[in-house]
């Protein structure tokens, strides 16, 4: 995640249901608090020495069930959502930059 660092909070999709009939079925969509015990953040390096690049390693976290958006087990169709809504906006802005200029 890049400014992993910075922020107090991420998201997340995981499997909340393993027998779902479908790979994308049985996912959900997941807010954490970065302070949570087992959740660790490890900047990356990059060629230049920046590390604007983080890794998050969840290592036997517990997030609660309040923490889930939406409905559990709908996630991926929120996921898909939000990644319409912010194509959406970047065609929006791309064609008034184009009046603009």
């Amino acid at each position: 995640m890049s400014g992993a660092k910075h922020v107090d909070w991420c998201h997340f999709l995981a499997r909340t249901d393993p027998a779902a009939p479908k790979k994308h079925q049985g996912i959900s969509y997941f807010l954490a608090d970065l302070k949570t015990p087992g959740i660790t953040i490890q900047p990356i390096t990059d060629m230049d020495g920046d590390q604007a690049l983080c890794k998050i390693v969840f290592d036997n976290v517990r997030i609660p069930a309040d923490h889930i958006l939406g409905q559990k087990n709908h996630g991926w169709e929120l996921a898909m959502t939000l990644l319409d809504m912010e194509r959406g906006s970047l065609l929006r802005y791309v064609g008034l930059t184009r009046r603009i200029f």
